[in-house]
């Protein structure tokens, strides 16, 4: 099957489930890759999307202008014969494609018919299965069925707070004029493979479609200015998204534990407010920034905020050099990236964020330069690959769980410049060495038994 017809499938599929917008869409596509089923089915049905296509008139001339000279007979034959045979393919051509286009036509009326009875028989708030869903006013409330497909009816406007919160759901139809998808509304819907999102929405909740692992692919409409904390969090299954070009704000963990391939930011993107929203997608290998985006640009496989040289993500990959200029390493940003084994931090980033490099799984050493001052809690926590760790005098302080369960690290120098540690910093490590200023060896560090501890 080719990307035509496949394309031809998927706004069937689109259409039959509801979503008229993006089936135009997808027909549309279809038919300028040359599919003319796809074209006849937007004529028949959407008349006023369908492509306009040029009329290309190849007319066939075998006999020759009266004041033309014939430089060979021969020549002139072959011509002729040539077009000849142009003519006989174009006329098989036709026909094939007059046999595709009444079986475009046939299908594009069959599906106009499904459609109208599908409309016709669509609930409303008049008439829904009140056992199933709990209604009150526009709002649903929760839904009580026992799973598979869902039709929310026409009329609401509003999804609750956790709607479908661990139901069996495995398909839901939601139609326009629902407004709000409020927080956790399908939360671990483990089975819910198709959902989508009309134009009519403006918002969508924190942890909205959280760990629906079985959801493959989600159209986040051109409505929605907002993409909350862990909307898509969890979505196991989900390889690609499209941030609309509407969206401003992206909140902490948005598209977390995603296997998201590449991620684009938009122009319209001016704020990613908190941890990194794309934390633990372990497939990630491109980062790509509009050119016209005056708030972040990327480099260097990492998305970076450029006003305040804060490093937002990066992409899994084995090694990661830090472009110059990166003021900071933001919360999350290579968390559970597991193939991440070397980081070159230049000089000039001033402070390491909380869980940065929590469970780099493959990270060996790490240098920390001079002007670091500032290494967030848990920053190094679970790192078990971990076994070199070099800290440049600079640092003053150190937050709690830094080092945790570092099992493969033997040996640590904490510099004279530290002032101030907090709780657990080597808990759950395998030190068998450590030096560290006689100031801090008062600190409950959480040292593993057996450890030789010099103080200096």
């Amino acid at each position: 099957m080719n990307r035509a017809e496949q394309l031809f499938e998927e706004a069937k599929r689109l259409l039959m489930s509801g979503d008229s917008n993006e089936a135009i869409e997808k027909f549309a596509q279809a038919a300028n890759l040359g599919s003319e089923r796809a074209r006849t089915v937007l004529e028949t049905m959407f008349p006023e999307s369908a492509p306009e296509y040029p009329e290309e008139d190849i007319p066939v001339v075998c006999e020759e202008n009266e004041g033309a000279k014939s430089t060979s007979e021969a020549a002139s034959g072959r011509a002729c014969e040539a077009a000849e045979s142009r003519k006989c393919a174009n006329e098989a051509a036709s026909a094939r494609t007059n046999e595709e286009v009444a079986e475009a036509r046939a299908l594009a009326e069959e599906l106009l018919k499904r459609v109208r009875e599908e409309a016709e028989n669509y609930p409303t708030l008049d008439n829904y299965n009140k056992a199933d869903l709990n209604i009150q006013g526009t709002t649903l409330v929760k839904y009580k069925g026992s799973g598979g497909e869902v039709k929310i009816p026409k009329g609401i406007t509003e999804i609750a707070n956790e709607a479908f919160n661990g139901t069996a759901v495995t398909a839901v139809t939601i139609p326009d004029g629902v407004r709000m998808i409020r927080g956790n509304a399908f939360h671990c819907c483990y089975e819910l493979k198709t959902i989508n999102i009309p134009n009519s929405v403006r918002a969508i909740g924190a942890g909205a479609f959280s760990a629906c692992a079985a959801l493959t692919s989600i159209k986040i409409p051109d409505s929605v200015m907002e993409i909350c904390s862990s909307t898509f969090s969890g979505c196991a299954s989900l390889t690609v998204i499209e941030i609309p070009n509407s969206v401003e704000y992206l909140q902490d963990g948005a598209f977390a534990w995603c296997n998201l391939k590449s991620i684009y930011i938009p122009a319209s993107v001016i704020a990613i407010e908190g941890r990194n929203p794309f934390h633990a997608c372990r497939e990630l290998t491109s980062i790509e920034v509009a050119a016209d985006n005056k708030r972040y640009k990327s480099e260097n496989d990492c998305l970076i905020e450029i006003a305040t040289g804060k490093l937002v993500a990066v992409c899994n990959k084995s090694h990661i050099t830090i472009p110059m200029g990166v003021k900071s390493i933001g919360d999350f940003a290579f968390a559970k990236l597991d193939l991440v084994s070397t980081v070159d931090i230049p000089d000039g980033v001033t402070y390491i964020g909380e869980y940065a490099f929590c469970g780099c799984s493959r990270l060996k050493t790490i240098k920390i330069p001079k002007s670091v001052t500032s290494i967030g809690e848990h920053a190094f926590h679970e790192c078990d690959h971990l076994t070199t760790v070099e800290i440049l005098e600079g640092v003053t302080s150190i937050e709690k769980y830094a080092f945790s369960d570092c099992s493969r690290l033997t040996s640590i120098t904490i510099p004279a410049s530290v002032q101030t540690v907090e709780y657990g910093i080597f808990s759950g490590s395998g030190l068998k060495e450590i030096r560290l200023p006689k100031k801090i060896s008062g600190y409950d560090l959480r040292i593993p038994e057996g450890a030789n501890v010099v103080c200096y």
